[in-house]
């Protein structure tokens, strides 16, 4: 339909502030009533205002008649059309109403109420400004239909799709934004600081505009059938339903009867196919090969119109019966077998005059047979989702580990969901995400681009978010050759054991203060292994920013966090657009991260400059070579994988144990018991101790099973298609493992939601359950590292401290075990009260080590 312009352009005003018109680009006319100050300092002639605003309402008067006239026409003529078109089509027409209204009110204000006062032309009226909204939203209804147009038209093209959707929504969003923020302004000068606003209208109405356009003529014109009078309207309308040929019907060039003789022909073979046929006409066929077979009285040309029908066979296939196969034996498309049910046809079919009679063109430009595919399973069963956005609405954005869980209960172990267009498949079993991640990790190493936390803030050059390829096994050999393995890890154990020395003397100065001191520990540990640092008492510099870029990291790859890893073309959205505040956000994080890697990197350097550095994962790999920068550049960012895949699993871990120890008081007793057999009192456990202690190893793991630190872990990605136990799993779909449902398994765990250390002893009878760190599928960084550090922080603790509920005025405290929403989950803050067991423990802890 078409839309009218707002006005005509004063000419003689100078430094005009356009005001934005989505249809300005797509009609040739624009919307502009902004004086400069000095066009008002003088009086304006008649003819280039007043003149101008009648020639604009004039103008947008004839255009409005013509949508009013295409508007009744087609409430005429289609009657029968479906609900929502015609609703469209009245909507349209209702705001293009509302829009002239206000276009006339505009100029009324200025030309008949402030008659001969030109100074009234510096204020602004509200009818101007408000028909800036129902243009944008004329615009949003118009390319929005026309966009789903090329949804259709280009076979569910995604990217495509999201790109004009993502220039549509932007058109309209800074529509409605330039509306809000200048209802608040009173005079055109002081429109002027939305000038940058109206212009992004414009320019992206007007690129929306372009690509439509572009996109409709390039697949409306390869939808053309190949005949040379067959128009782009008659390959729209082409698109009819099978019924409306009717059943017996003699102009069907195909029969469905057909299917048994294909099958009756060659019983044994049974090949699922996709194909697209052609029919073209005797008349076609003998003019394309050269033969003069036309009926005596009929023209060379066509004597009737060619009628085309374009047929959607779903669940049926319909094969060229014999009776119809007039082409020569070595033109004939045979197919072998019976094509099963559940194919899909795209038949062309082209009927003419009787007296032409029918024949099939076994040419390629005629009747042809085009095998697509074999057909392939399906995808994975999950929650229905809606047109376009698929399942948006069903992201969980909150404990995504808990609804996951439940689709599985529902769906069964693998589901799947698809956010538009994109696949993401859900494993809620152990085995079977072992069997795919681990069996098959040649293809289902990669990792997703999270557009959020690995592009925006930078996370991409850790191992975690790392695509598989060349880096990633860099990075790879690089941690195996350090700490790639429990016996590699045993160098650092003096490291281990004297930090966690340090968290007890810390711990028992301020017993309250448990979170902090047990992220100091953690950061100690990783910085003094990767970058030969020790850290400060408190708050080291180091550390803070480690523990506050780790903690943004959780946040930034949480499944469905952030609209723009769902939408990647948000990205490009600007800082001061609406709703755009990620991108504010991303830049701090990345400040964050920046300061975290670097800061360590350049502490290595200085040192070995001069002379005083200590050993450590970043010194090893710097000294004595001659590295290229890119080589240097994947040292430092190891390091930081380092950090970022244990310090903060580290801190999570602690923190259980002791919320675990508080609430269940009778394990904490055991394992005490177990450290006085077998270590005594007169020394602390260390790391060579831990084979003795098998009650302590079955608690430390069944922390790890109940408080699951890594709930849904990051996904991973897939870097070809395929088929898993019957299902079709498509290249570049998202791969999710839901550990939090695999320590939760009662099909794994007896009791699953029992705490039970002892589910990891054997006893008579009874096989030790699976150990959970098992659940970590494909490289970890850190993960020996973590072990070691958290076992050997945990076993001295109990050594030396006592746990319990915390009381204040006689009133017990009781935690509660609740777990935060992010990539690595933390237990939700909770009191508890530290004490030591007895002066010696005391002495134990100020001993030097």
């Amino acid at each position: 339909m078409s839309t009218d312009p707002c006005f005509g352009r004063f000419s003689e005003w100078k430094d005009d502030l356009i005001l934005p018109c989505p249809e300005a680009h797509a009609y040739g006319l624009c919307r502009e009533l902004i004086p400069s100050p000095e066009s008002m300092a003088t009086p304006t002639a008649i003819n280039t205002t007043f003149g101008a605003a009648y020639i604009g309402v004039v103008a947008a008067g004839v255009l409005y008649g013509v949508s009013f006239v295409q508007a009744t026409y087609y409430f005429i003529k289609y009657r029968q059309d479906v609900w929502y078109i015609k609703t469209l089509v009245g909507a349209v027409w209702f705001f293009e109403t509302v829009h002239q209204v206000l276009i006339s009110h505009t100029v009324y204000y200025y030309v008949i109420t402030n008659y001969n006062n030109p100074n009234t032309l510096g204020d602004i009226v509200w009818s101007v400004l408000l028909e800036v909204l129902f243009n944008g939203l004329i615009g949003l209804l118009v390319q929005g239909f026309l966009t789903l147009r090329v949804w259709k038209l280009s076979d569910h093209n995604v990217p495509l799709t999201l790109a004009v959707s993502s220039l549509v929504l932007a058109c309209f969003g800074c529509s409605v934004a330039f509306t809000v923020q200048s209802m608040k302004l009173h005079t055109w000068v002081e429109l002027g600081e939305l000038k940058g606003l109206s212009m992004a209208v414009n320019l992206l109405g007007a690129v929306a505009d372009v690509v439509i356009a572009a996109a409709l003529f390039f697949f409306l014109h390869s939808s053309r059938t190949g005949f040379k009078n067959n128009s782009v309207l008659a390959t729209l309308n082409a698109r009819e339903s099978i019924r409306k040929l009717g059943e017996d019907s003699d102009e069907l060039s195909f029969s469905l009867q057909s299917l048994a003789k294909s099958g009756q022909r060659n019983p044994n073979s049974a090949r699922s196919t996709n194909i697209s046929i052609k029919i073209d006409t005797m008349h076609d066929y003998n003019r394309e090969h050269g033969m003069d077979m036309a009926e005596p009285g009929v023209s060379g040309e066509r004597s009737t119109p060619v009628r085309r029908y374009c047929i959607g066979l779903s669940g049926a296939v319909a094969l060229v019966p014999e009776s119809a196969m007039l082409v020569p034996d070595e033109d004939r498309c045979s197919v072998d077998g019976p094509l099963l049910a559940n194919l899909a046809v795209d038949a062309f079919l082209c009927s003419t005059d009787r007296r032409e009679g029918r024949l099939l063109n076994a040419d390629s430009r005629g009747l042809f047979l085009r095998q697509a595919a074999t057909k392939r399973p399906s995808l994975p069963p999950g929650p229905k989702g809606l047109p376009l956005v698929g399942n948006i609405l069903d992201m969980p954005s909150d404990k995504e580990w808990l609804t996951f869980a439940q689709w599985g209960e529902t769906w069964g172990d693998i589901c799947s969901v698809t956010v538009l267009g994109q696949p993401v498949i859900i494993l809620n079993s152990a085995k079977v995400a072992r069997d795919m991640l681990d069996k098959k990790s040649a293809i289902y190493s990669d990792r997703p681009v999270l557009q959020m936390g690995g592009e925006l803030v930078g996370w991409k050059n850790t191992m975690v978010l790392l695509p598989y390829g060349d880096r990633f096994r860099r990075y790879r050999r690089l941690f195996h050759s350090l700490i790639g393995s429990q016996s590699a890890v045993k160098r650092f154990y003096p490291a281990g054991e004297l930090e966690a020395r340090r968290f007890l003397r810390r711990l028992l100065i301020k017993p309250d203060d448990l979170s902090a001191q047990v992220r100091i520990t953690a950061g100690a540990v990783i910085l003094r292994i990767s970058h030969g640092y020790e850290v400060k008492e408190c708050h080291d510099p180091f550390v803070e920013i480690a523990d506050l870029a780790t903690e943004q990291f959780s946040l930034s790859t949480a499944p469905g966090g952030f609209l723009v890893d769902l939408i990647p073309a948000l990205r490009h959205v600007p800082k001061w657009f609406p709703g755009a505040g990620f991108r504010r956000k991303a830049d701090q994080w990345s400040a964050t991260l920046s300061e975290m890697v670097d800061g360590p990197h350049n502490f290595v350097k200085q040192q070995m400059a001069s002379g005083t550095a200590q050993v450590s994962f970043t010194s090893t790999l710097l000294e004595g070579k001659c590295l290229s920068a890119q080589e240097e550049f994947d040292i430092k960012w190891s390091a930081a994988s380092l950090y970022s895949g244990a310090a903060d699993t580290t801190v999570s871990m602690v923190n259980s144990f002791f919320l675990a120890l508080a609430l269940y008081p009778e394990a904490m007793k055991k394992a005490q018991s177990e450290i006085d057999t077998v270590v005594g009192n007169e020394r602390l456990p260390n790391f060579e101790d831990r084979p003795n202690l098998p009650y302590n190893n079955a608690l430390f793991l069944e922390v790890l099973r109940w408080h699951t630190v890594v709930p849904t872990a990051v996904p991973h990605r897939l870097m070809q298609d395929d088929i898993h136990e019957g299902y079709f799993i498509p290249k570049g779909a998202l791969v999710i493992p839901n550990i939090w449902k695999f320590a939760h398994d009662p099909r794994v765990y007896s009791n699953p939601f029992e705490f039970n250390p002892e589910r990891f002893l054997p006893a008579k009878g009874r096989v030790p359950e699976p150990d959970p760190r098992e659940f970590c599928f494909g490289i970890c960084p850190g993960l020996h590292l973590a072990d070691a550090s958290v076992f050997i922080s945990c076993v001295m603790s109990l050594a030396v401290f006592n746990v319990s509920k915390c009381v204040e005025n006689g009133v017990v405290i009781e935690p509660v075990h609740g777990n935060t929403t992010g990539t690595i989950s933390h237990p939700e803050p909770f009191k508890c009260s530290i004490k030591p067991r007895s002066e010696k423990a005391v002495s134990l802890i100020l001993a030097e080590p």
